[in-house]
């Protein structure tokens, strides 16, 4: 992206940029594009803050002769065709998932998606926000439904990542049981962290 951003350098290689005015674009373990953003209190600045660094990842990749896909799970590769970013910790993870679960590589490598990070104030609105977090989750599973092909060929699903996430590590991945109790308590969400 060059200047006036900063480069992030890991054993002498590009894996992130801080964007000026905050932010950050880095790569994942695949080479997924990462763009996160300053935490922002209203839908309009988020749409805003991710306009102009992707408009920017977009000329950078096609000035390399690449573009961008959105895509929830590389359509035409496995996870061993493409090459790992030189990131330490992604060694770390790398040798943990492979103990952990069948599929942790996979979504290391070739999975992407939508994140995104709420605050509440207090346990009454964590409760509320779990609660329609769960009702919803079925139903954006569906409607962002995009991946149902591996290494080129059509699995039978009509989105893999349900079932690469639950073949990464059980005890690290899925829907924690204190999410699901009368009250969402930060006890409970320490406890499930700490278990």
């Amino acid at each position: 992206l060059g200047p006036p951003h900063e480069e992030l350098l890991e054993a002498g290689h590009i894996t992130a940029v801080e964007l000026k005015g905050g932010g950050m674009v880095g790569l994942e373990p695949g080479g997924q594009v990462e763009l996160a953003t300053l935490p922002l209190d209203r839908l309009a600045e988020v749409r805003a803050a991710l306009e102009r660094p992707l408009s920017m990842i977009e000329r950078s990749a096609a000035a390399s002769g690449f573009s961008l896909a959105p895509w929830g799970v590389a359509p035409e590769n496995g996870e061993e065709d493409l090459p790992d970013v030189p990131k330490a910790r992604y060694g770390v993870l790398r040798d943990h998932l492979r103990a952990a679960g069948t599929l942790g590589r996979r979504m290391m490598k070739l999975t992407a998606s939508t994140q995104i990070s709420l605050d509440f104030h207090d346990e009454t609105e964590l409760t509320a926000m779990a609660r329609a977090a769960l009702a919803a989750l079925p139903y954006l599973l569906a409607f962002t439904a995009n991946a149902p092909v591996y290494k080129g060929r059509r699995t039978g699903w009509a989105t893999q990542r349900p079932r690469i996430w639950r073949g990464t590590d059980r005890r690290r991945c899925g829907l924690p049981a204190f999410l699901f109790a009368p009250r969402v308590t930060y006890a409970g969400a320490v406890r499930w962290a700490l278990s």
